[in-house]
């Protein structure tokens, strides 16, 4: 892989990927199954909604609807692996979300295939488009801008909690009033 670029060696498998591996969330905010596809500018990553779902018991415990802020999230996480692929992220936070449309709902045994495909960056800002489909059909769409810091994977170490705020020599964090 290049440093600076999403876009694995030639010949790179992603389905070898271990998307746990890529990201600081955990089960059960970590919402990608597997990626399907990448390269520099594009990435498509699959989501399998399962009746197990801890948000389907009250969302809804008659008709189990996928609840719009989580398909948001996992639209969100998609666009990490427009990121480099051999930096560690440190911190991401989303900035904002244009233009959402959710188009059809997402129940359970769905499979939602999450196309995200790059608008723009600079340095830790990044902007993506990500369109959503099941079977082929359009289920949602937005528009993300998020603020993603990046490390070589030599330097993860980093203090992950801290990351993306600041801090002053005395250990405060700028912009975080203490009482």
């Amino acid at each position: 892989m290049t440093i600076g670029t999403a876009a694995p060696a030639t010949g790179f498998d992603p389905s070898q990927l271990r998307v746990g591996d890529y990201f600081p969330h955990k089960h059960p905010f970590l919402l990608i199954d597997r990626v399907e596809s990448i390269d520099e500018d594009r990435v498509v990553a699959i989501k399998a909604v399962t009746q197990t779902e801890p948000w389907f018991t009250g969302h809804f415990p008659e008709r189990a609807v996928l609840p719009g802020v989580i398909l948001l999230e996992a639209m969100a996480q998609t666009g990490r692996f427009l990121n480099p692929l051999d930096e560690v992220m440190v911190s991401a936070r989303l900035a904002r979300i244009d233009a959402v449309k959710f188009i059809r709902e997402a129940v359970p045994g769905d499979l939602l295939r999450m196309e995200a495909r790059r608008a723009g960056s600079l340095g830790s800002i990044n902007k993506y488009t990500v369109r959503v489909t099941i079977d082929g059909h359009p289920c949602a769409q937005a528009d993300f801008t998020t603020h993603t810091v990046m490390v070589p994977a030599a330097d993860s170490s980093l203090d992950n909690s801290t990351a993306g705020v600041g801090s002053d020599e005395e250990g405060t964090h700028r912009g975080v009033t203490e009482k």
